[in-house]
């Protein structure tokens, strides 16, 4: 049986379903149903040669109330090895759930069960076969002893108000064109039964909204929060690399001459671009464009200009670097635009024409005698535009196209022969919408180019709405269906921009025809699942056999023709159709698009043959690639960075970690002893007075900013001193210095966070043995205390400041140091290819355990880990005394380390960004001192 769960859950039970259609040439059919809710899907096994199938699976679902679907809908299938056949569908709303106002709690008995009416979709299978019944159980699953209880009745509370909120809720967010769409569209009535959308006076003819339930859906999320939107971009940035100016003359590769060939590599956020290189030029002319969708988390962040020289032998030499405050020019293009963003109608004669703004930017060169003689300057054109704007314009171009008799109006026929043009799904109620919602009857009135556009635009954003919650299709939960240009990015690839015009092949879709095959079951019996065990975003993005009808239905865009835009929402296609248009316009023949796809900016810079070499040599140059680079992203700038390690450890790294799995145990042991030995020899070795003299190179290798160091460079006598370093105590800031319940980060670091430890050993710690009682040294009354808690890792690469301070206000209990006499004395390597390899890491390296209790996040584990050539683990905190966050805790001597805090469950919430780059999955680059977390309250 199901376990009840904790939060509010839904489980549904399939039983059975009689008279369904047959499908097969012998008169029967083999099927199968797909429940989904959300982006949650499951799927019964198949039934073969039967129109009466038993299932008698049982799924859960459980609700989110921030972002809550109202329903859960039903897709049954028609199993084939080539082609699946639609069979039906239905739909259960959440509100059925509930009589007097009071949850239905699920019953396992068939005497609960109901039988719901299969009906066929829209769309493409409007026209199928459809017939029979299924019977189905569901109701709401709690602990029947805490069903009463306060913290139960808030949740139930929560839940009807956000189902039975009235369609007139005060609460209901205005949106900007103009009046809200009201009601369900009725086939059936009458015209004039139909009530009025506003105030004012309406034709008495006029039938009311075809937008079925969308204005409920408007209140529903007043409640909850909007769907969906802190990943919608805000806007489309366009960049134009002009030319440069006045730029050095750099010496050859064979240092006999002076020559300049310079090429742009472009940054932003965690797009990198490169322009092409100009021979033998000092003032070079590019006109290369390139534009990326802005979204509001990275209005922060700096784009950032590089200038190299190319060389054919040696290394490319950097000349200069600028960097341009993005958030100066959306201010900018802002009040440019203000007039129509903030105008309830749209007037077309507000629309300025799109111009690009030059914008001369002064180069910091590398060397000091360029600075000296040289006032070299990058020539940019940049312009912004909101997607409200850009697509207005797409629209009021499209209207002057197909305006035939030129009169600045359009009529029905030019209505509809313009969304004809764009392979629109729109039905002619939905059309004759637009001109009921402006008082006009559409055979006899013209629609104003604004008027049409205010229509079009106010159809979109409640179609998106709706979209957000069917979210659904007739494949395989297991199978995703769409290109997954970056994870959580559904707009990450519409602006790859090289030029092409090859059409794109159609994306792999669910439903008729993808040769998915759904669970199947031998033995016929329950088949059971928890919602909270998959991924949230498996087999999301599904064209739904009754989703809302499409503006633009095409299989790719129909502009730059490389986008597939099937799978898309209605205003994410016509966000991105909008945005090539506007490229495509302002385009002439002779400009060019510069190169992306590329992860950092030493990628781009880099020549093909030493690509290819890095390519051999350490693996493939991806982000979460189990290779020898390693790319983090740095939170200060949102941008990828390579980090740096010497070549001689990137080749070591791959080859013991790639071929370690395979070695007998003999030779696992002389690798284990061999790392053991040159850890503690590498120890002695920096703590040799001669060891000093790599300081000054050490620190030319890593480019360390030796402005932040508390004592001069000459007052080390070791290395290990210099590595050990303190610095000034104004360069890591206490960000909250009067809020003790944030949770700040103990070192410089490249971090990882995981809600649960199941999210950690299914996305980043691949060690076979890793477990909390390993951790933690075998010590399992420590472990219980953090069962269900949160993990966070901090790796300390060697360039990285090595003391690391305390992350929460707390008084330090015991000290449990892990060591040889535990059967934990080696010292594998911390990076990233490591911890994703058979071996347990965390549970084999020395380390020391130190228990934090702290009166905002209780009990607290800091486990630091020694790593590859480190030679010792300090700490410098004492048990029984109170410290404050950012006090000093300890310090590794040479080498990696980690460090990794344990969080009973429900004390901390980790930054959501930190928990999405954990998820993609990349390590964020973090200081000491940056925030980690807030804690949570007791009642929570």
């Amino acid at each position: 049986m199901l376990a009840a769960t904790k939060t509010l859950t839904v489980r549904l039970q399939i039983l059975q379903g009689r008279g369904l259609a047959p499908k097969d040439k012998n008169g029967l059919a083999d099927p199968y149903v797909i429940a989904t809710y959300g982006k949650r899907k499951q799927s019964t096994h198949i039934v073969y040669e039967n129109l009466d199938p038993i299932w008698n699976c049982s799924f859960d679902f459980t609700l989110n109330l921030k972002n809550l679907v109202p329903s859960l809908h039903l897709v049954v299938w028609d199993y084939n090895r080539l082609r699946h056949s639609y069979m039906g569908q239905l739909e259960i709303s959440l509100k059925d759930m509930f009589v007097d106002q009071q949850p239905r709690l699920y019953k396992p008995s068939r005497e609960n069960a109901l039988w719901y009416t299969l009906t066929p979709g829209t769309g493409k299978h409007a026209g199928a076969t459809v017939a029979g019944e299924v019977l189905i159980n569901s109701g709401f699953v709690t602990p029947p002893a805490e069903s009463q209880t306060p913290a139960w009745k808030a949740q139930w509370d929560t839940l009807k108000q956000v189902l039975f909120a009235p369609s007139n809720s005060p609460h209901e967010p205005e949106l900007p064109l103009s009046e809200e769409f009201d009601g369900d569209y009725d086939e059936d009535r009458s015209p004039a039964e139909a009530p009025t959308a506003s105030s004012e006076a309406r034709p008495a003819n006029m039938p009311k909204d075809h937008f079925a339930d969308l204005t409920h859906q408007a209140s529903f999320q007043s409640v909850v929060g909007p769907l969906g939107e802190a990943r919608r971009p805000q806007g489309v940035v366009f960049i134009e690399i002009s030319s440069a100016s006045d730029l050095p003359r750099a010496p050859n590769a064979t240092r006999t001459g002076f020559d300049m060939d310079p090429f742009v590599v472009i940054g932003f956020a965690r797009k990198t671009w490169r322009t092409t290189t100009k021979r033998h030029k000092l003032n070079p002319q590019w006109n290369e464009k390139l534009s990326f969708p802005l979204y509001s988390h990275e209005l922060n962040y700096p784009l950032r200009f590089s200038l190299y020289d190319y060389d054919k032998l040696s290394n490319n030499d950097h000349i200069g670097t600028v960097s341009l405050p993005l958030t100066h020019v959306v201010q900018y293009f802002e009040t440019q635009y203000a007039e129509i963003l903030s105008s309830h109608r749209f007037d077309t004669q507000l629309m300025p024409h799109f111009d690009m703004e030059d914008l001369p930017l002064d180069l910091a060169l590398t060397k000091k005698s360029w600075q000296d003689h040289h006032t070299s300057q990058l020539h940019i054109r940049v312009s912004y535009a909101p997607y409200a704007v850009l697509r207005r314009k797409f629209w009021l171009a499209m209207c002057r196209q197909y305006d035939s008799d030129e009169n600045g109006t359009m009529n029905l026929t030019e209505v509809q022969t313009m969304l004809d043009s764009l392979g629109s799904t729109l039905s002619d109620d939905i059309i004759d919408q637009f001109f009921y919602r402006v008082d006009k009857f559409p055979d006899q009135d013209d629609l104003s180019f604004g008027e049409l556009i205010d229509g079009i635009e106010h159809y979109t954003f409640h179609a998106s709405r709706r979209s957000s919650r069917d979210d659904l299709g007739g494949n395989s939960p297991n199978i995703p269906s769409t290109p997954n240009m970056e994870r959580g990015d559904p707009l990450s690839g519409m602006f790859s921009l090289g030029d092409s015009n090859e059409p794109v092949t159609e994306p792999i879709r669910g439903g008729e025809g993808d040769g998915q095959t759904p669970m199947e079951t031998s033995t016929g019996g329950h088949s059971h699942s928890s919602s909270s065990g998959s991924s949230e975003g498996e087999a999301s993005g599904q064209t739904t056999p009754w989703s809302t009808p499409k503006i633009i239905q095409a299989t790719a865009c129909p502009i730059c023709q490389r986008y597939p835009i099937a799978e898309l929402s209605d205003l994410d296609t016509i966000n991105h159709v909008a945005s090539c248009y506007i490229r495509d316009t302002n385009k002439s023949s002779r400009e060019r698009f510069v190169m992306d796809n590329y992860v950092t900016e030493s990628q781009a810079q880099r020549k093909w043959f030493t690509r290819m070499v890095k390519y051999v040599g350490y693996g493939g140059y991806a982000v979460g690639k189990n290779n020898a680079n390693i790319i983090v992203l740095d939170r200060a700038s949102g941008t990828h960075i390579e980090e740096k390690m010497p070549a001689y450890i990137r080749i070591g790294i791959r080859l013991l970690y790639k071929t370690v799995g395979s070695k007998s145990p003999a030779s696992q042991r002389t690798i284990r002893n061999l790392l053991k030995s040159l850890s503690i020899k590498q120890g002695r070795k920096y703590d040799d007075p001669l060891s000093a003299k790599q300081i000054k190179s050490f620190i030319a290798f890593h480019n360390l900013n030796v402005d932040e160091i508390l004592d001069p460079l000459d007052s080390f006598t070791t290395f290990n001193e210099f590595f050990y370093r303190k610095l000034k105590p104004t360069a890591r800031p206490n960000p909250a210095p009067h809020d003790p319940r944030v949770a700040l980060s103990p070192a410089d670091c490249r971090f990882m966070a995981f809600d649960t430890l199941g999210d950690a050993t299914r996305i980043w710690i691949k060690g076979r043995n890793f477990n909390l009682t390993r951790l933690l040294g075998g010590f399992s009354h420590l472990a219980n205390q953090f069962e269900g808690g949160r993990l966070a890792i901090f790796r300390l690469a060697p360039q990285d400041y090595h003391r690391f301070h305390m992350p929460v206000d707390g008084d330090m209990l015991k000290s449990f140091p892990v060591h040889e006499t535990f059967g934990a004395f080696n010292y594998y390597t911390v990076n990233p290819m490591a911890i994703r390899s058979p071996l347990d890491v965390y549970g084999e390296n020395v380390r020391v355990i130190n228990l934090i209790d702290s009166p905002q996040f209780g009990l607290v584990a800091f486990v630091s880990i020694g790593a590859m050539m480190v030679g010792s683990v300090v700490i410098t905190s004492q048990p029984g005394q109170f410290y404050s966050r950012m006090d000093e805790h300890g310090y590794f001597k040479f080498g990696g380390s980690t460090c990794i805090l344990l969080f009973q469950k429900d004390r901390i919430d980790f930054d959501r960004d930190l928990i999405d780059n954990s998820n993609l999955p990349i390590e964020t680059l973090l200081r000491m001192g940056s925030t980690i977390g807030t804690a949570r309250s007791h009642s929570s």
